[in-house]
């Protein structure tokens, strides 16, 4: 589709400026655009969302402890995600084990996120927050500057997540602005810039019928012969 075609053809920095409406009009933080004048459109970069496999605690202790309302329920709730996933049935502290809880522990990466709903004892609330801000794609760097509002809160604060937030929507926010207001870096873990792993909600009205899509695709914009360009992990609608 034209979309696709132009994800994997097009610069995606969020400042990034086209003869190119489309180019001109999206953004990778799941905010609605138009596409055209029947579709409007929505992608989330899956690298500004946690890795529900290997959640990097700098980012997932602070949201955890958001969802929970103090740290050491952050820490906690992080430890039963590493505790379910892991193969072993030693408990990490405050983690959740078979050995120490009697409960059965998965002892294999989350296949899928209504999972957790299994390790989320005492926060049943903040499971819709979870889901919405971990991801099972994702290929190994976090990319704060298309974080949720959520996650961004959790993080740098209410008044910096609002700033942000007013850069990112206005096309103004840079990687450099985003370092010198958040003092988050790239690094060998963060790198500040949209990945090919991205899902993609569409939604079209005609009249009186409205038709949804989502996929989640990962674009290789230098595939050889060998490869694909668009790889689909799945497809809804």
């Amino acid at each position: 589709s034209e979309l696709l075609f132009n994800l994997l053809t097009e610069n995606k920095l969020s400042t990034a400026t086209s003869q190119n409406e489309l180019v001109n009009n999206w953004n990778f933080h799941n905010s609605p655009f138009q596409m055209n004048e029947q579709v409007s459109v929505k992608i989330q970069d899956q690298s500004a969302l946690i890795h529900a496999h290997f959640p990097d605690p700098q980012f997932a202790i602070p949201l955890f402890s958001y969802i929970t309302g103090s740290k050491t329920k952050g820490e906690a709730m992080l430890a039963r995600l590493l505790d379910w996933q892991d193969l072993d049935n030693i408990p990490r502290l405050n983690g959740l084990e078979g050995s120490n809880s009697g409960a059965l522990a998965r002892n294999g990466a989350v296949p899928y996120l209504q999972d957790i709903a299994f390790f989320m004892i005492e926060e049943p609330e903040g499971i819709s927050i979870l889901e919405k801000n971990l991801t099972l794609y994702s290929k190994g760097f976090f990319n704060p500057m298309n974080a949720t509002r959520e996650l961004l809160d959790a993080t740098i604060g209410l008044e910096l997540t609002q700033q942000v937030i007013n850069l990112r929507d206005n096309k103004q926010l840079t990687a450099a602005l985003f370092s010198q207001l958040t003092g988050i870096q790239d690094s060998d873990r963060i790198l500040m810039y949209p990945s090919n792993m991205m899902s993609i909600s569409l939604s079209s009205e005609i009249e009186d019928t409205v038709v949804n899509e989502k996929l989640m695709v990962e674009l290789s914009p230098y595939a050889d012969a060998y490869g694909r360009p668009i790889n689909i992990f799945y497809k809804k609608g």
